[in-house]
């Protein structure tokens, strides 16, 4: 076959599907809704308000932390000599982490100890005073001493007569009577030293070599204040989580060379809203969470909340102190983020509804309240009214099985959520009407606008209130 004559057939073919087409749709009869019927219903499911008590849980999030962390370094300043511990290690208190080279306060401290010992030896013999022998002695050198005085006041007498006749000159005379006088006071001397050897050393003399015995102890126990701060030991059992300095390094005192963190005092810190925190209940319980481990659940109470804010957050810190006989299998790691859900006071003769009704639009939180719908005019169709984001005009309900108009519409009411707990939340009305009794849209809250006309459908195999009710 000829190429023009198979182009041939293929238009005469695409005409005859255009001309069956164009009849299937102008001879389509116009369909137009039911009468009586909206061009639009929206299914919902119903819920009804109840008044009473709800006892609110708020969900927070929550960091671990240990109790008791230290940064840990030497007092003072020198060589890294030791430091045979290792991160991750657990560590008693009291164990050694680290050494300096320590020479130089070794030896002050052995020139502290020289100078005590010397001390308290000197106070030894003051306390003793002079032994027997020294007073023999003394006793012995006040002899000769008044012998000397005694031979020399001999000398005297000669020379006034040897003066007087001529045979000395007044000059050596002179000169006996000095050395008379000498002698007398070596006498005097001598004599003194014996008296105070027999009395032994005075109390204000032992007074002032006690307070010298005290100076040099003191000495000691500085020095070896310095010496001990050459070594570092744990204040605290714990784990080493950090090291950061090695063997040999010259550190400054005050530099951090461990960070050790005790595993068995641990808290959760949580960060309370301002709109939680004045309903905290007292002792609230809590229930804590870890997203890494989804079976986990810790159940245990508030300890404390902090009642100042935070300056720029405006929450308030709250602390979950772990027992000792909690987690002992070590799940709360520091460091971790868990989630806690805290027991808020009880809301008394509040409204009740399921949380899924409450709904979040621009201006606020909001419920869909179902009211009876005004009756069409006579012998009209119900209008349609207009709504932002609504379904189209002219959109086909579903199909129903009632020729009737909907009896219900939709009636917006801002609520402030007051609290919540499993999935059912406390409200209050802030514009508009709601009591008791009142039914608000469940499922197709979210599709609601004002006045729009509802369809109550059945929900869980039961028929709804409204259904009920037509």
């Amino acid at each position: 076959m000829s190429r023009a004559a198979s182009a041939t057939f293929l238009g005469l073919g695409a005409l005859a599907l255009l001309g069956v087409g164009a009849w299937m749709i102008f001879s389509e009869p116009e369909r137009e809704p039911p009468a009586g019927r909206p061009p639009y219903v929206l299914p919902v499911t119903l819920a009804e308000v109840e008044r009473g008590t709800l006892r609110p849980r708020v969900r927070l999030t929550g960091t671990v932390s240990s109790a008791d962390h230290a940064s840990l370094g030497f007092e003072v300043g020198g060589r890294i000599a030791a430091l045979p511990t290792r991160e991750g290690e657990r560590v008693a208190e009291g164990a050694v982490l680290a050494r300096l080279d320590g020479l130089e306060q070794q030896a002050a401290l052995h020139r502290a100890e020289a100078a005590a010992a010397r001390a308290e030896r000197d106070l030894e013999r003051w306390l003793a005073g002079s032994r027997e022998e020294e007073k023999r002695r003394l006793a012995a050198e006040l002899a000769v001493r008044k012998a000397e005085a005694e031979l020399a006041r001999k000398e005297v007498a000669r020379g006034r007569d040897l003066v007087a006749s001529k045979v000395i000159s007044q000059s050596q005379f002179d000169t006996l009577v000095a050395e008379g006088q000498a002698a007398e006071a070596r006498v005097a001397a001598a004599q003194e030293e014996l008296s105070q050897a027999e009395a032994g050393t005075r109390a204000e003399e032992i007074e002032v070599q006690r307070a010298e015995v005290a100076l040099r102890r003191s000495e000691v126990e500085i020095a070896r204040v310095a010496l001990a701060k050459t070594v570092l030991t744990a204040p605290f059992e714990g784990v080493i989580s950090e090291r950061l300095a090695a063997l040999g390094d010259s550190v400054a005192a005050g530099q951090v060379v461990y960070v050790l963190v005790d595993l068995t005092r641990r808290e959760i810190e949580v960060d309370v809203p301002s709109l939680h925190a004045v309903h905290l209940a007292e002792n609230a319980r809590a229930v804590v969470a870890l997203d890494e481990d989804p079976e986990f659940a810790l159940e245990t109470e508030l300890d404390t909340l902090v009642p100042v804010a935070d300056r720029e957050s405006r929450n308030f810190r709250g602390l979950i102190r772990l027992a000792a006989d909690q987690d002992r299998e070590l799940a709360l790691k520091p460091g971790l983020f868990v989630r806690v859900e805290l027991a808020l006071e009880p809301l008394r003769d509040v409204l009740i509804v399921p949380s899924d009704c409450v709904r979040l639009v621009q201006k606020g939180p909001i419920v869909v309240r179902a009211v009876e719908a005004a009756p069409p005019g006579e012998g009209e169709p119900a209008a349609l009214p207009a709504s932002p984001g609504g379904p189209p005009a002219g959109h086909g309900g579903p199909p129903g099985d009632h020729g009737g108009p909907p009896p219900l519409s939709a009636e917006w009411v801002s609520v402030r959520v007051l609290g919540s707990d499993a999935g059912r939340s406390a409200i209050r009305p802030l514009e508009g009407e709601l009591a008791a009794g009142d039914r608000v849209v469940l499922t197709g809250v979210d599709l609601a606008f004002p006045n729009a006309p509802l369809l109550p459908r059945e929900s869980g195999g039961e028929r709804s209130p409204a259904r009920a009710a037509q």
